[in-house]
């Protein structure tokens, strides 16, 4: 887990149009409501509230009111598991000012310091007690676990994460949905390729052994949805990651 950079938008704006970084994002919004757009899912974030969008990722946001906002960009690593693509984290009051005296120390030092990276770690710590803490349907619950517990397995199946739970399956994946943010279809691949990228990044291991171990079945059609969903195939992926962790060790 690293924390790069912290900057804060007070324009104000409507808009801000699809753009996407190589480190991940973390958005806090002070203000308002905005629609972002990630991947082509719609979120809705509020003041108080940060959502986390991975690396490489296409993005956009507009607002009928106007906001201000907070950017973080980091890496994340392995004990990050609940901070997924366009989780969405409600903080306390008493817990905000934690964004301004980021940005603060940030802003105040040539080189990040270790109080810049101890504000950061406690966010994220926070951030990740908050979604481990709050009430999620036991229904949704269950369907979660499931798929985090299988989605490696190439031969699961939407239906089995629904099949021990007494609900009918049309209105489980509007209740997941409705908690998530995302269709059950859309978290396990989230879940699949966010993992690819994390062993891309970090091991030699071939693109059809990285396919295999994230739970596809046929490396071509991994690599084309990787592409689809981050613009780059794995192995450009790969080079892109290694390059700037050769950069950044200088």
């Amino acid at each position: 887990m690293r924390f790069y950079h912290c900057i804060k938008f007070e324009e104000n704006w409507l808009y801000s149009p699809e753009n996407k970084q190589n480190k991940t994002e973390l958005l806090y919004y002070l203000n308002g409501s905005v629609t972002v757009r990630i991947g082509g899912v719609d979120y809705t974030v509020r003041g108080g509230e940060m959502i986390v969008i991975p690396p490489n990722v296409s993005h956009e946001e507009r607002s009928d009111t106007g906001i201000n906002v907070i950017a973080i960009l980091c890496d994340f690593d392995r004990s990050c598991d609940v901070l997924t693509e366009g989780t969405i984290v409600r903080f306390p009051e008493h817990m905000r000012p934690l964004f301004n005296m980021l940005l603060k120390e940030y802003e105040h030092s040539v080189v990040i310091s270790e109080a810049a990276e101890s504000i950061f770690e406690l966010i994220i710590h926070f951030a990740q007690y908050i979604i481990r803490s709050r009430d999620v349907n036991p229904y949704v619950s269950r369907m979660l676990k499931f798929i985090r517990g299988n989605y490696t397995d190439p031969n699961l199946t939407l239906k089995d994460s629904f099949s021990f739970i007494p609900m009918a399956p049309d209105y489980l994946r509007r209740l997941f949905s409705a908690e998530t943010g995302q269709t059950p279809h859309e978290y396990l691949e989230n879940m699949r390729l966010g993992r690819s990228r994390q062993l891309l990044s970090a091991t030699n291991d071939m693109i059809s052994e990285v396919a295999y171990k994230v739970g596809y079945s046929d490396p071509i059609y991994f690599a084309r949805r990787f592409k689809a969903k981050y613009g780059v195939s794995p192995s450009e992926y790969r080079k892109k990651e290694r390059f700037a962790e050769e950069n950044d060790n200088g």
